[in-house]
């Protein structure tokens, strides 16, 4: 999945605050995250002291969170009716 490009356009790299924004949470989750190690370490990205998050594979994290819902014609009933 291409990051979406209305939120940073441009960017590649984000910083903790614009990281909080894009997935909607404060800056100080963020660094809970990070620290109980519930963010990849392929999302971060050491800069010096600074830290920062790809993107690209923030969007890669968040697509693997994502609940899957059946579709209509996916699931069947074990006795076979519909």
């Amino acid at each position: 999945m291409e990051p979406r490009p209305e939120a940073f356009p441009g960017k590649r790299l984000l910083t903790t605050q614009e990281m909080a924004r894009y997935i909607g949470t404060t800056k100080a989750t963020i660094y809970t995250m990070r620290c109980l190690q519930k963010i990849p370490p392929s999302c971060v990205v050491h800069l010096g002291r600074a830290i920062r998050f790809d993107i690209t594979e923030v969007d890669k994290w968040l697509d693997s969170k994502r609940e899957l819902r059946p579709t209509e014609n996916s699931w069947t009933r074990p006795d076979g009716l519909k």
